[in-house]
């Protein structure tokens, strides 16, 4: 490869690397707002409703 190539090819697997960033970022902010909504959710309730809102947020997270 010539530098020209291996340079391209850097600034490339760079911003591919940057929008992964980008995503996984969003993706743990949306994770982390629902997380706050249940745990506001969770100190209101009841022991058993506790336990049946903590399944559903595992299962929505495993998705």
């Amino acid at each position: 490869m010539s530098d020209k190539t291996d340079t391209q090819y850097l600034r490339d697997i760079c911003d591919l690397l940057n929008s992964m960033h980008s995503m996984l970022s969003e993706r743990l902010t949306a994770i982390e707002q629902k997380v706050n909504r249940f745990s506001e959710f969770v100190l209101e309730v009841s022991p058993s409703d506790a336990k049946q809102a903590i399944a559903e947020l595992e299962d929505e997270l495993q998705e």
